[in-house]
């Protein structure tokens, strides 16, 4: 992908960070999310740190180059959205098995396209840095 297209990519996730969070911010108490306040925590602070990542690969920065840290982030982000998918689909009286299955599907998507940018910043951009690979 070119430079321009990891640009719009990263324009996409800020964008879709701050309407999360100002959703969270504005849901009536009846429609707020059913899994535990850590999980929500996790999820912001990871949402964050995959934009921070997004940024850094589109514009060729360099945010804390540490590959260890990264792919950490990129596990405890895939970790946390899962458990937020089971808990909101788990809960007695919930959702049909097409809607779980037709939403489940799309979150695994959209998981997977933002976490791409993370994972090439510390695959490549951080592997091919000054000639130094660091852990």
């Amino acid at each position: 992908m070119s430079n321009i297209k990891w640009k719009l990519v990263f324009l996409i996730m800020a964008v879709a960070f701050l309407a999360s969070l100002f959703e969270g911010f504005n849901t009536p108490e009846i429609l707020q999310p059913t899994h535990p306040a850590i999980i929500s925590i996790l999820l912001v602070l990871t949402d964050a740190a995959t934009v921070i990542a997004a940024f850094c690969y589109a514009f060729k920065k360099r945010f804390i180059a540490n590959r260890l840290f990264w792919q950490r982030v990129l596990a405890v982000y895939f970790i946390t959205n899962f458990i937020a998918l089971y808990y909101e689909y788990t809960r007695p009286n919930g959702y049909t098995l097409h809607e779980v299955f037709l939403h489940a599907n799309f979150t695994v998507l959209f998981v997977i396209a933002f976490a791409m940018p993370t994972y090439f910043y510390y695959s490549s951009d951080l592997a091919s840095s000054d000639g130094r690979t660091s852990n």
